[in-house]
């Protein structure tokens, strides 16, 4: 179950807030897919401060209306899952 944290703002807050990602399964339809490499870009760059920043994302993260499943779009886009995941880790 996820759990809720909630954020402090304050003097000196740092937030990233992606919206519309629209990440797809991989297919000439995903429009994410030519954006991913900078996207992870832009993570690298603010994980380089990890302790400083908190990563929201706001929605239309995933294509799920184009697709069934979420299962081929974690398949297509893993390494975005696992960049995200490292906002989390200590």
């Amino acid at each position: 179950m996820a759990t809720i944290k909630p954020i402090a703002l304050e003097q000196g807050t740092k937030l990233i807030v992606m919206s519309d990602m629209h990440r797809g399964d991989g297919t000439g339809s995903d429009d994410f897919a030519h954006n991913s490499l900078i996207y992870k870009c832009a993570l690298d760059y603010y994980l380089k401060d990890k302790e400083g920043f908190t990563y929201i994302e706001l929605g239309d993260a995933e294509e799920l209306w184009e697709n069934k499943t979420f299962e081929q779009i974690y398949i297509t886009h893993t390494s975005v899952y696992d960049k995200i995941k490292e906002f989390l880790e200590p």
